[in-house]
């Protein structure tokens, strides 16, 4: 089995455990018995290498047990979507479109399982100053043709006799 000096000297690419230890500011001795399987590994050991080499928390958690690849997916995942643009997101999303990526196909209708919430009229100071307020029950033969993407806040225009 690996131990966890051996793991961290590769991804440290440091010569010893000792020079690990003084790089991350730790007691080398405490580091030693560690990560050679003496005593128990901490994560605050863990973390101060991984501060000290710049090397990922998630790579170096899986690496030495603590958490699974699977866990290591998962964190952050929200949090790191949130930092993205809607430019960004838009354009990795056109991407998997265009690469066949997605699961769903963009121009299948919605299921009643997946139906969202849809935005009539706007958004905003505006919003209620539209008289499409409401989806109405027959949308597709009452708004057929219309398109509410217009810029200067009219209804909708009619592109059904083009």
């Amino acid at each position: 089995m690996e131990t966890a000096a051996s793991i961290f000297l590769g991804l440290t690419g440091a010569k010893s455990v000792r020079a690990i230890a003084a790089h991350a500011g730790l007691d080398a001795s405490t580091t030693n018995r560690q990560l050679n399987g003496t005593n128990a590994l901490t994560v605050e050991t863990v973390v101060s290498i991984c501060r000290a080499y710049d090397i990922d928390f998630a790579r170096a958690f899986v690496s030495v047990g603590f958490i699974t690849e699977d866990e290591a997916q998962h964190l952050g995942r929200a949090q790191s979507l949130a930092s993205f643009t809607d430019l960004e997101l838009t354009k990795e999303f056109l991407r998997r479109v265009e690469a066949g990526e997605t699961r769903l196909n963009p121009a299948d209708p919605l299921n009643s399982e997946s139906e969202s919430n849809v935005i009539v009229g706007g958004f905003g100071h505006n919003a209620d100053q539209h008289e499409y307020t409401e989806v109405p029950d027959n949308v597709e033969e009452a708004w057929a043709g219309k398109f509410a993407a217009d810029d200067k806040g009219d209804d909708p225009i009619d592109h059904s006799q083009s």
